[in-house]
């Protein structure tokens, strides 16, 4: 997407080089792109057919329903600067590089099929002050849009292992790499291989075939680890109690 009806102005968000920047599930634009005036539209009572039809529309919001009344208004697509991790065109001050990091967005526009669900970019916050700033004064804002997607069916290998017990129930630990992001995603992996590798660990420590407490007490005393932490919040189980 660059600033300019003839595509040789300022690249503001390439594909190529970070792929964060569209729109998960954005469908394709005609193969010469779309060039069209950006508008501005922070809220639903905006969105109205006459102020985004056959327009691009710079929001700060993001998620389905938005993106869907920009189309249904004819909105030719959608451009968010909502940033992380401030909300809607907060800058920081303290970590002055979050204001040229834009969103991941994996649920802005439908995942489903649907005719006419548009495409859309992601810009940092820096990006969208600097294009809002000349709206403002009433400059004429123009964008080029390219798009090249195409929604298909497709394999994705999936990890999985099991540890057999000695009952019918079963515990399941689960996690998600199909998305960008550390946190929900590679966190999600790096606790269920851990919890794996130390259940493995503990299980039969001493050798003898059979699991008994005296594996968990040859555990403590070769770590010296009591605590088993929860996800119930800032507070661990040490000692036979819980504290924070």
């Amino acid at each position: 997407m660059v600033l300019s009806d003839e595509g040789e102005g300022e690249i503001l968000a390439d594909y190529r080089e970070n792929p964060t920047c569209l729109i998960l599930y954005s469908q394709p634009t005609p193969s010469e792109g779309i060039a069209a005036e950006v508008v501005i539209a922070d809220s639903m009572a905006e969105i109205i057919s006459d102020r985004v039809s056959g327009r691009l529309v710079l929001t700060s919001q993001m998620g389905i329903p938005f993106s869907r009344a920009i189309q249904k208004a004819g909105g030719l697509g959608m451009i968010s600067d909502h940033g992380p991790p401030f909300g809607p065109r907060q800058l920081s001050s303290d970590r002055e590089y979050l204001n040229r990091v834009n969103r991941w967005h994996n649920y802005t526009i439908p995942p489903w099929d649907e005719p006419n669900k548009g495409f859309g970019f992601a810009l940092s916050a820096e990006q969208g002050r600097r294009l809002r700033s000349r709206i403002a004064i009433g400059e004429t804002v123009r964008l080029k849009a390219m798009v090249e997607t195409r929604h298909y069916d497709g394999v994705l290998p999936l990890v999985s292992g099991r540890l057999r017990g000695k009952i019918a129930e079963e515990i399941a630990i689960v996690g998600h790499f199909d998305e960008f992001g550390a946190d929900d995603n590679c966190s999600e992996l790096a606790v269920g291989l851990e919890s794996v590798r130390a259940i493995l660990a503990m299980l039969n420590f001493d050798n003898d075939g059979t699991v008994t407490i005296d594996d968990y007490d040859l555990w403590k005393n070769t770590y010296g680890s009591t605590t088993n932490l929860a996800a119930v919040g800032n507070v661990i189980w040490r000692d036979g109690a819980w504290k924070r």
